[in-house]
């Protein structure tokens, strides 16, 4: 048994036992293999060959989390890393809805500027195996409403005869 390119030259897209014929798959590719049996006192010799072409397979790839909503607040970044199950590669990162409020490192933080809706995808590109894959998710960044975290507001200021204010206001969470 043998296993060769289709032009008859070694090849490292699979392997062959060339005792029982168990043929091993390397990765992605097309490839001769060839049985040969040698001339015998009772047979002639004999040839049998096929192609085999073996496609990239499938993976996937996920983030850890699918937020929907992300609040503005002192530390304005959120960390989603994505993971892939098979093969070889970088995730790659990038804003395809957002630029203008956000941007994401190659460990998948976003750190955002505004409030907005902002959409991450990550990539990993094909590799001998393994056919490329993305995954997106997408989230709202807000303002925090103080009433759902216990904070209230009071404002300091002159306040005239018809109750507006008439000199600067501070604005002071409590």
């Amino acid at each position: 048994y043998k296993v060769t390119d289709t032009s008859g030259n070694t090849t490292d897209v699979a392997t062959i036992n060339s005792v029982t014929g168990k043929l091993s798959i390397n990765k992605a590719g097309t490839v001769k293999v060839t049985a040969d049996i040698s001339e015998t006192y009772t047979y002639g010799s004999a040839s049998a060959s096929y192609t085999l072409t073996i496609d990239k397979a499938d993976r996937n790839i996920a983030f850890e989390n699918n937020p929907t909503t992300v609040l503005f607040n002192d530390n304005p970044f959120y960390t989603n890393q994505a993971n892939y199950n098979k093969g070889t590669g970088t995730v790659e990162y990038s804003i395809i809805n957002g630029a203008d409020i956000a941007s994401v490192d190659s460990n998948g933080k976003v750190t955002y500027t505004g409030i907005g809706d902002i959409t991450v995808k990550a990539y990993v590109s094909a590799d001998d195996s393994y056919k490329e894959c993305s995954d997106t998710y997408s989230f709202k960044v807000k303002y925090a409403d103080t009433s759902e975290y216990g904070q209230y507001i009071s404002l300091t200021g002159t306040i005239g005869d018809n109750n507006w204010y008439t000199s600067d206001v501070i604005v002071k969470a409590q």
